[in-house]
């Protein structure tokens, strides 16, 4: 039994011993300097010279119109279909009004009258005022005559208005092309009712065409007419040059409407959609890094670069431009600067770190 008491405390003593051994040890390695983070880094890119930026495009003919009847009215016969080609004054379909054409000539009746009363009137005046210097009249019967002269040259003069608007309005029973172009749309059959300015007849645009884009903000200023673009669309590439610009920022969308007219011959259909590519010289392009560059920090994105003591030091950035993988800065940055990859969120301003061998990045 003695013999077994001594076994156990020897076994505690020796559990105590190896307890503060260890803590002896770990006390030990807390206290030791940690070894600097060791960090891949890479060096700024100066991006192109031309910058290449690309928006959507719209096809469409230069002229674009929507032919309304301008009489009430029935279609009498349509002269052209869709796809027709067109000349300028072409008749494309005529109306038939019974009761228009009725009225205009009871308004060509009226001022046939209005007319022959007032010939009679001036006649009559004239006699008066023979009369009245023969002394026969008093000057107040002339003034009368002169008044009946001035109101049945109103009656001429109004009924000749209304036969003049009836006889435009008959006019208008003659649809004719406002331009040379072709029919792109045809809305009514023979034989339907149509309504003055109601009504929709046909759509009709030029052979011509021209190309809408809307520049967004950042490229708007560098927009300038006579600009030439790159136009892809299907597999294919043309030119367009740049012909007028609305010259101001749609304050809705903030961009710039811009019209471009293609090369004689380009492979564009209306209403297709294309890329408008256009190449943007620039004195001073922006530095490029990769996107893991990035970082962000209480609200402001900065990227960890390493001085040449091997100190992290914080450069707060701007994107100019994401370009996919990469990305287009605007910092005190330069191509001798040494930016961390995937910077973790513990490097602080002025912490030592070492630099991992580079590696060649994949292109």
């Amino acid at each position: 039994m003695k013999y077994l008491w001594i076994l156990v405390l020897l076994a505690i003593g020796g559990g105590v011993a190896w307890r503060f051994t260890k803590q002896a040890e770990s006390a030990e390695r807390a206290s030791a300097p940690l070894a600097p983070l060791q960090v891949r880094v890479v060096s700024p890119t100066v991006g192109p010279k031309v910058q290449k930026v690309s928006f959507p495009g719209t096809v469409r003919p230069v002229d674009l119109v929507t032919l309304y009847a301008r009489s009430n009215g029935f279609v009498h016969g349509l002269v052209v279909d869709l796809g027709d080609r067109v000349k300028k004054g072409q008749v494309l379909a005529q109306l038939d009004a019974p009761d228009l054409a009725a009225s205009l000539a009871q308004a060509r009746a009226r001022l046939e009258q209005a007319k022959a009363t007032l010939t009679l009137v001036r006649a009559q005046h004239e006699r008066t005022k023979a009369l009245a210097t023969s002394g026969n009249l008093s000057p107040q019967d002339v003034d009368s005559s002169s008044l009946k002269v001035t109101t049945a040259e109103s009656d001429v003069a109004t009924n000749s208005a209304e036969a003049e608007r009836l006889g435009a309005l008959v006019s208008y029973l003659t649809v004719r092309a406002p331009f040379d172009g072709i029919i792109t749309r045809r809305y009514v059959d023979d034989g339907a009712l149509v309504s003055q300015e109601r009504t929709a007849l046909f759509d009709m645009g030029t052979q011509s065409l021209q190309i809408d884009v809307d520049v967004p903000q950042w490229s708007a200023g560098q927009i300038a007419v006579g600009d030439v673009a790159e136009i892809t669309t299907n597999g294919k590439a043309t030119h367009a040059k740049v012909n007028r610009t609305a010259g101001v920022l749609d304050p809705a969308t903030r961009t710039l409407k811009t019209e471009l007219l293609p090369e004689p011959g380009a492979p564009l259909v209306p209403g297709s959609f294309v890329h408008v590519i256009f190449s943007i010289p620039r004195e001073d392009p922006p530095l490029i890094v990769p996107g893991s560059a990035l970082s962000i920090r209480g609200g402001n994105m900065n990227v960890v670069a390493v001085t040449t003591e091997s100190k992290v030091h914080l450069v707060p950035v701007k994107i100019a431009r994401e370009l996919g993988r990469d990305v287009e800065l605007i910092g005190e940055l330069t191509t001798a600067s040494r930016v961390v990859l995937y910077p973790p969120a513990s490097l602080q301003e002025g912490d030592a770190v070492t630099l991992a061998p580079e590696t060649p990045r994949a292109l």
